[in-house]
């Protein structure tokens, strides 16, 4: 059992409420004053750059891939109806596939 009356160093824990509580402040800043709007247009420039040299500039033609195929996900799933009745009320055309001869 411990003993509750031994102080325990929480050194990493002070530490890291500390960083966090900075980086927070920086994207703050960054999120919203007009400056940090600048900054964020300069790095978002200066990252595509980057990129465009670590992966070979096509960066622009896989954004618009990429685009596209969100939009896949955005769109409502197109369900078939299971039944007649279903078919029916949904103005789907209905088909003899599961008529019996």
């Amino acid at each position: 059992m411990k003993n509750p009356f031994v102080k325990e160093k929480n050194n990493a824990l002070i530490a890291g409420i500390i960083i966090g509580s900075v980086a927070a402040a920086a994207i703050t800043c960054l999120f919203v004053t007009e400056k940090g709007a600048s900054v964020r247009q300069e790095l978002g420039g200066t990252l595509s750059r980057l990129h465009d040299k670590i992966f070979g500039g096509g960066a622009q033609q896989n954004g618009e891939a990429e685009e596209d195929h969100h939009q896949d996900y955005l769109k409502k799933p197109h369900k078939t109806p299971k039944t007649d009745r279903e078919a029916l009320l949904k103005d789907h055309i209905l088909t003899d596939s599961g008529a019996h001869e």
